[in-house]
């Protein structure tokens, strides 16, 4: 899906659910992540539709944590920021100098 911009995210139902009756890698695959790609992201071209919470790939890391709040997870070293919005995880990778999304994935959160 590198021509739409699309990246889908799969994991087995045991990883997922953490099911007692089920060893890692058993179940059926579940589709648990969703990735958009921006123009700058290496050989995919850039998701043309509308991105979830009136979030734009020009968005700044100023700009998402006025717009989403305090993220609840970061990693400075590798440039994202979560927040976790109605259910969903929203992380948004930014390029070398935050000034723009390199992309933005959206998950259910896995349990611990």
């Amino acid at each position: 899906m590198k021509n739409a911009g699309i990246q889908l995210v799969f994991a087995d139902e045991a990883y997922l659910t953490k099911n007692p009756n089920l060893a890692r890698g058993e179940g059926a695959l579940l589709l648990y992540c969703v990735i958009l790609c921006s123009a700058d992201f290496p050989d995919y071209s850039e998701y043309a539709g509308a991105l979830p919470l009136g979030i734009q790939f020009a968005h700044t890391h100023a700009q998402m944590r006025a717009r989403l709040g305090t993220p609840e997870w970061t990693n400075p070293a590798l440039g994202i920021e979560r927040w976790l919005v109605d259910g969903i995880q929203y992380a948004a990778t930014y390029v070398d100098d935050a000034d723009r999304i390199l992309e933005l994935s959206m998950q259910i959160p896995v349990p611990d």
